[in-house]
């Protein structure tokens, strides 16, 4: 797949799992939302199976950024966690 058709597919995502509550920065979330779900597409989930266990809620609500942690660190442990909800269903 290319990196333009990847990212095409990643900003779907970011519109789709629009933020619920001003809690912190909307482009600190979207950063943290784009790379968890290209962490998590790397991991092989579908489009699909993360909108089923996201259930129309935003990603960085289902897994909340931990307090100093960037984006890159909760990208890949965000993908992680929606991995294992994936693998518990």
């Amino acid at each position: 797949m290319s990196s333009r058709k990847a990212d095409l597919q990643v900003k779907r995502h970011v519109r789709m799992f629009q933020p619920e509550s001003n809690s912190y920065n909307l482009k600190r979330r979207s950063e943290y939302t784009r790379l968890a779900l290209l962490e998590a597409q790397s991991m092989t989930l579908t489009e699909r199976e993360v909108s089923d266990l996201l259930n129309g809620r935003d990603l960085t609500a289902v897994v909340p950024p931990r307090s100093g942690e960037d984006a890159p660190e909760y990208g890949c442990r965000a993908a992680s966690e929606l991995m294992v909800r994936y693998l518990l269903v």
